[in-house]
């Protein structure tokens, strides 16, 4: 959401602005190189305002909204979150349509929420993840690293790190990435050749694109939302909690690599797919669509 709001706030030919608002927490200020504004207060003006919810805050506060004819937009970026609101269905449904119009972030949640709202009044936008090639992109010098993130599915981690320690991983290291900025992840992700994947109801999945676009093999869960990305031979799908399957391809890719396989070159063609595929270009061109419907709506209204 940072992000957009910075995009939007650059669009200088659709004379609009954007803040970012933080409804808890309004001293938050992100940890991570992000441009915005940050608004602080609650005061917002019928006519000239749009806020845009996420989708975890629509039970909440798009009923306010409505009763204070404060128009919205709705960012969903996981429709997992969507089927986990506690109010009836015909009642969110009514939210949704409520808004001007809602932006997704993946195959998996456009179609979850033509699924889960069948009758759905406003369009949908979609606009990708986006990632800076001068960030996300290989010259690294790799090493025999094997590298994941603990946070999502630490059960499963552990029990397919105990599982691979009493195997022959011919010297090879294995190292969590925790507690990084996106420096500290982006170094260690240039330096490793294979990375895990413990995806688990994404509504995309974003470590498992960028160790990809940093040279790395990936193995292990799509997290559902990510099998718009998760093509062979750049990644390799595991079904979900199949340790053996799952320990066998990692063995089977240590060995591959050590007889001299480079992911960075030989999948240099996949990569480069992936990169333009969730380009920045991409994802502005999806916010301008974005930007120019929510203009036409105050328009009309």
């Amino acid at each position: 959401m940072l992000r957009h709001s910075h995009l939007i706030n650059g669009m200088a030919d659709y004379g609009v602005a954007s803040a970012i608002h933080i409804v808890n927490h309004p001293e938050f200020v992100p940890t991570w190189e992000v441009p915005h504004i940050h608004k602080r207060d609650n005061r917002f003006n019928r006519d000239t305002d749009l806020i845009v919810l996420p989708e975890i805050m629509v039970e909440a506060k798009a009923p306010i909204l409505q009763k204070t004819g404060l128009r919205y937009a709705i960012l969903v970026q996981n429709g997992f979150y969507v089927l986990q609101h506690g109010m009836a269905m015909a009642e969110l449904a009514a939210l949704y349509d409520g808004a001007i119009n809602i932006v997704s972030t993946s195959a998996h949640i456009t179609s979850t929420l033509r699924s889960v709202f069948p009758d759905l009044k406003p369009p949908i936008f979609d606009i990708n993840y986006a990632f800076d090639k001068k960030v996300f992109s290989g010259g690294g010098e790799k090493r025999n690293l094997i590298t994941y993130m603990p946070r999502k599915l630490p059960q499963h981690s552990r029990m397919l790190m105990r599982h691979l320690w009493g195997r022959d991983l011919r010297g090879w290291t294995i190292q969590p990435i925790d507690g990084l900025g996106e420096a500290g992840v982006v170094e260690l992700l240039r330096a490793s050749k294979l990375f895990l994947s413990f995806s688990y109801w994404e509504g995309f999945g974003l470590p498992p694109v960028e160790a990809a676009l940093l040279g790395n093999k990936v193995i292990g869960y799509t997290g559902i939302g990510g099998r718009e990305y998760f093509e062979p031979p750049l990644f390799e799908p595991i079904e979900h909690g199949d340790f053996l399957p799952y320990a066998a391809a990692v063995e089977r890719e240590v060995a591959r690599q050590d007889n001299g396989a480079s992911v960075a070159d030989e999948f240099a063609e996949p990569i480069a797919r992936l990169a333009d595929r969730y380009s920045p270009e991409r994802e502005r061109r999806g916010l301008e669509a974005f930007v120019e419907h929510a203009i036409a709506s105050f328009r009309v209204n």
